[in-house]
């Protein structure tokens, strides 16, 4: 199962940590594996080309961390925001349909 930590920082999400794999299927065929990755790179990916190359993340095998850097203005915040918000519903989606595959919480930190 992969688990899904969204943390919340006065109820906006600031990082998203993924770990585990899904077990949907075998390696290179896992589709929840896949739909999952996709949305934390296209994440990553974001963050670096529409928020000026900022982006703090740890990719390891069966790991992912991306935080919001503390140090953004108010309109690459609200970007940054924007981005790991559109995850988090990206990530729902997936947990309706194959929600024994993902699991999503959330902390206030």
């Amino acid at each position: 199962m992969t688990n899904v930590l969204v943390y919340k920082k006065k109820g906006i999400t600031n990082a998203i940590e993924i770990k585990g794999h899904s077990g949907f299927d075998e390696t290179g065929k896992d589709i929840v594996c896949s739909a999952i990755s996709i949305l934390a790179y296209t994440a990553i990916n974001a963050m670096l080309e529409l928020v000026d190359g900022k982006a703090k993340y740890i990719n390891e095998d069966g790991f992912l961390f991306i935080e919001i850097p503390n140090d953004l203005d108010d309109k690459k915040l609200n970007k940054a925001t924007c981005i790991l918000e559109t995850v988090v519903v990206g990530m729902k989606s997936i947990e309706m349909q194959y929600g024994s595959y993902i699991r999503i919480r959330y902390k206030e930190v």
